[in-house]
């Protein structure tokens, strides 16, 4: 192999010479996926991000449900006996609250993600059965025309 030539200098006030452009290589890249495709995806993955936000605000009103029930059986190791509601109750009443309000929310949030992956595998199903009712339509056309004329719908 020969040496690399050396390179010209550059004449004073020149610009250095601009690369040439790169074609980007589309041919590495997967077929995109049909619009319906995506929006069943996206749906699908919408529905399980819900779910998920729903799962930890059920987590959220476990603990608080917990810190009321160790407000509820504490004992004062100095007396060795159990605080008076009154001294607590507003603490307790609290924290039932911040529960419920976490548990209805952690239901609401379960039902609407998991009606909203339904809806996106439903979005699938159909651009399933779409693509293959076109494929057997333009089979049953091909199959009458066949005697020397040929017509693809």
């Amino acid at each position: 192999a020969a040496p690399p030539a050396p390179a010209q200098p550059a004449e004073a006030g020149a610009s250095p010479p601009t690369p040439a452009p790169v074609e980007p290589r589309t041919t590495d890249l997967p077929p995109r996926l049909p619009p319906m495709q995506q929006a069943g995806w996206w749906t699908v993955f919408a529905g399980f991000t819900i779910g998920t936000v729903g799962g930890v605000l059920a987590g959220i009103a476990e603990r608080q449900e917990d810190k009321a029930t160790r407000l509820a059986v504490s004992f004062d190791l100095e007396t060795g006996s159990q605080p008076l509601y009154s001294d607590v109750k507003g603490e307790y009443q609290q924290a039932l609250d911040r529960g419920r309000a976490a548990q209805k929310a952690a239901i609401a949030l379960g039902v609407i993600g998991i009606a909203t992956a339904i809806a996106g595998v439903a979005v699938l199903v159909v651009d399933r059965q779409r693509n293959k009712a076109g494929r057997k339509t333009a089979r049953r056309v091909e199959a009458v025309f066949n005697g020397g004329i040929g017509a693809r719908f």
